[in-house]
């Protein structure tokens, strides 16, 4: 879910618009289903260092969240 909904933003907008904060996420799918996704390194996060959101955290997906998103979206289509 987090991966699908992740790659339908990047599909539809830039990577860097589809970036999302690491708080918003959190309430919609819960810390450790993210922290599971950092982990095997589906998703990366880099605090943001300057601007009216210091202090925060930013997630998007990466290369290889975009493969499984994937991998999963034919699978389930099947």
């Amino acid at each position: 879910m987090i991966l699908s909904d992740f790659l339908t933003l990047d599909t539809y907008f830039d990577n860097q618009a589809s970036a999302q904060f690491f708080e918003e996420c959190s309430h919609k799918y819960g810390v450790e289903p993210i922290r599971k996704c950092l982990r095997a390194g589906d998703l990366a996060c880099r605090k943001i260092l300057m601007g009216p959101d210091v202090g925060k955290t930013l997630l998007w997906i990466t290369e290889k969240g975009r493969q499984k998103a994937r991998e999963s979206a034919m699978t389930n289509a099947v």
